[in-house]
């Protein structure tokens, strides 16, 4: 979402526990390094990187095409003697399950299963697919648990990524009523929005909390993957996901207490513009609609700035990555965006129909707000990002996913309109400018006329204090000054913490010396790439900052291997040191 760094989304952690490997964590582990080991004997190239919160597997490179004989003698082929999509899932499934690595995926209930769900061409190397896996529990999903596995041609798995748990708990049967917990829920939602500032838009709720679309399911809550730096970890639980209206709220199945909530909006082929006219009423009235070819004759700025930039922005995914709309959807997608919402200063991508939602799948503006292409392009951005690697927007997954959204406005201002782009986000957003951005890719810490940073995270927000870290060692925390005077509070500081990642990639693409270390720049376009293949082949939904970078580089190995788009392996050298200058490289790596 792009909002100011007070941005209300909310995620907060209100039971501790315990930020460390269980008990019996180093002989997992070593069990994990015995089996690489054993595979390594006939995958000699094997790189196995693991999780040191779970012990388990998270990034599997250098696998020998091996396929499994079941699947390869069950598979069904199609018309053109190519895998089907059937047999490209029994392949990534067979891995998990009889392959070479698969027992260091165990898990401690027997009754997990690691299931495809979605299967997806390579966006650059023909003939490769890659699979998007989760894990369940008694058909209960363990939230955030999710993977990407390479398949090629013939149904080989050839390298994995995965955010797993361990599983260990015993019952999916919960003590605690589902209505308990939404009535849990509700009170400590009524508690946190009391107590903490709140947005223009987010009063309807504060006023009406009863009449919020209110729903629970049972997940698995894996502690572990809700990535955050300075997080504390224990066992995973049964939990009730209790969801009023935008608001996600995991609710012990047992103890009935509160693990973990958060704001699940990220704070879009044909377009519908709504004009709220300074209103909250959705849906206001409809000025423009490409489906039918109707539109009001006399626009306001904001609903005509909102129609060319979506399609802009449309156009620069499809021109630069071939993707059949924002959402993949082809033909099928219609997008909205509703401008002029009420007195608010923000704007952001809808996930789900909610009190400030009108329906999935949209984009809203405070006035003023759609004149600025590159926040229109981190909006839509948000959007795609959801439907590639839905990362949870929360903590260091949350970060990584603001970043993306930025990473993507910039370039596409760039692409547009490289005469009048910049390093900056929303600096023609009203109250802002090039001296006074609302962010700055290049430097997150940003600066006052004098040169000094307006980065401390030990004092409180506010004029002289609202940048961001631009290195790893500045994480900010929730209990961080900077951080816990704003309503970024609620969500793990991810309008803080993209800083991290911005700078990262604006080293990838302009160079510079950051720290103590030089890096080479590859170019804008090249970082578009790496970040796109990143995004579409290898992010989980709990992938952290480190993890992220990681598959920078990884996504640039893979193009440079393919001799794709002029990349060289020179080029992942200089992001390594990217990763080097702000701190992302994973000991090993």
């Amino acid at each position: 979402m792009v909002k100011t760094i007070t941005a209300a989304i909310a995620i907060l952690s209100t039971t501790y526990v315990i930020w460390s490997l269980p008990a019996n964590a180093q002989s997992k582990a070593e069990t994990v390094d015995k089996i690489v080991e054993g595979a390594r004997r006939t995958n000699p190239a094997l790189k196995v990187r693991t999780d040191p919160l779970t012990g388990l597997p998270t990034s599997i490179k250098g696998l020998r095409p091996a396929i499994d004989p079941a699947v390869s003698l069950n598979a069904s082929r199609g018309p053109s003697g190519q895998p089907t999509e059937d047999d490209i899932r029994a392949a990534a499934e067979a891995f998990f399950r009889t392959g070479a690595l698969s027992a260091a995926f165990k898990a401690e209930n027997d009754r997990t299963k690691i299931e495809a769900l979605r299967v997806r061409k390579d966006p650059d190397i023909p003939g490769q697919s890659v699979v998007h896996v989760e894990q369940s529990v008694d058909g209960i999903r363990v939230f955030g648990s999710s993977g990407r596995v390479v398949v090629g041609p013939s149904l080989a798995v050839t390298q994995a990524a995965a955010t797993f748990s361990r599983v260990k708990i015993k019952s999916t049967t919960p003590d605690v009523e589902q209505e308990s917990a939404i009535e849990v829920a509700r009170t400590h939602l009524g508690e946190i929005l009391s107590a903490h500032t709140i947005d223009p838009e987010m009063e309807p709720l504060v006023k009406s909390p009863h009449k919020a679309r209110t729903q629970a399911s049972l997940v698995i809550y894996e502690p572990a993957l809700m990535r955050a730096k300075s997080a504390k970890r224990g066992p995973a639980r049964l939990a009730w996901l209790v969801t009023i209206d935008a608001f996600r709220i995991f609710v012990d199945a047992t103890t009935a207490k509160v693990l973990f909530f958060y704001f699940d909006q990220r704070k879009s082929s044909q377009h519908r513009v709504f004009d709220l006219q300074n209103r909250f009423d959705f849906p206001g009235m409809k000025v423009l609609d490409d489906t039918s070819g109707k539109g009001e004759k006399r626009l306001h700025p904001d609903a005509e700035h909102a129609h060319k930039n979506v399609g802009l922005v449309t156009d620069y995914f499809a021109n630069a990555f071939g993707r059949a709309g924002l959402l993949d959807r082809g033909a099928d997608e219609v997008l909205s965006s509703y401008v002029r919402l009420g007195n608010s200063k923000n704007a952001y991508w809808c996930n789900y129909q909610s009190y400030n939602c009108p329906q999935a799948g949209a984009m809203v503006y405070g006035e003023g707000m759609p004149a600025a292409l590159d926040v229109v392009g981190h909006e839509m951005t948000h959007g795609m990002i959801t439907v590639e690697a839905d990362l949870t927007y929360a903590n260091e997954a949350g970060a990584v996913n603001e970043s993306l959204a930025d990473i993507f406005g910039t370039l596409i201002e760039f692409e547009v309109n490289p005469g009048m782009a910049n390093w900056v986000v929303g600096e023609r957003l009203p109250g802002n400018s090039l001296t006074k951005p609302m962010r700055s890719i290049s430097n997150p810490n940003l600066s006052d006329d004098d040169g000094n940073a307006l980065f401390d995270r030990s004092k409180v927000l506010g004029e002289d204090n609202r940048g961001q870290p631009d290195h790893y060692a500045d994480y900010v925390s929730r209990e961080d000054a900077i951080c816990e005077t704003s309503s970024d509070y609620f969500n793990g500081c991810v309008h803080f913490n993209s800083g991290i990642f911005n700078k990262f990639a604006f080293l990838i693409a302009e160079g510079g010396r950051h720290r103590g270390t030089v890096v080479l720049g590859i170019g804008r376009k090249k970082l578009g790439r790496v970040a796109y293949r990143a995004l579409v082949t290898h992010l989980t939904r709990s992938t952290g900052l480190q993890e992220a970078a990681e598959s920078f580089h990884t996504s640039c190995l893979e193009l440079a291997g393919a001799r794709i788009a002029g990349f060289e392996t020179t080029d992942c050298d200089r992001i390594r040191k990217a990763q080097d200058a702000v701190g992302l490289t994973i000991t090993g790596s």
